[in-house]
């Protein structure tokens, strides 16, 4: 039969182990939300494609706060891509595409529309048709 700790020693074990925890963890911040957090600034990145799979560049991005207390505009990159850094506090946006000359939006896609920063990254896909 294995020894026994006197009671003595394992009362100061039972508060010490979680407080030397806490301590070690003192960087750590959570937080309990049932709504959407504002801590950090989100991503969104804006990809066009044409039919072919083909990135589409030039292609015109706006993005609103549906606040209105924020706004960001630019072009997709040769790549296709626009990545765009939204501030802290801005929970919904607002965007809107306008394609290049010879493009046009494929019939399936619904521009403007809001999106919702909740997550905090976001990926969104703009396909497009050549004229």
């Amino acid at each position: 039969m294995p020894p026994e700790l006197s009671r003595r020693w394992t009362t100061p074990w039972k508060w010490a182990v979680p407080l030397l925890a806490a301590l070690a963890c003192n960087a750590c911040i959570v937080f309990v939300s049932t709504g959407p957090s504002f801590v950090s600034e989100a991503t969104i990145v804006f990809v066009a494609k044409d039919s072919r799979g083909l990135f589409v560049p030039s292609l015109r991005v706006t993005i609103v706060d549906v606040a209105g207390s924020w706004r960001m505009d630019g072009l997709t990159a040769s790549d296709g891509s626009f990545r765009c850094g939204v501030r802290a506090g801005v929970a919904r946006v607002r965007a809107e595409v306008v394609p290049p000359a010879g493009y046009v939006l494929a019939k399936s896609e619904n521009w403007p529309r809001q999106l919702d920063l909740s997550n905090g990254d976001n990926i969104v896909e703009i396909r497009l048709t050549a004229r």
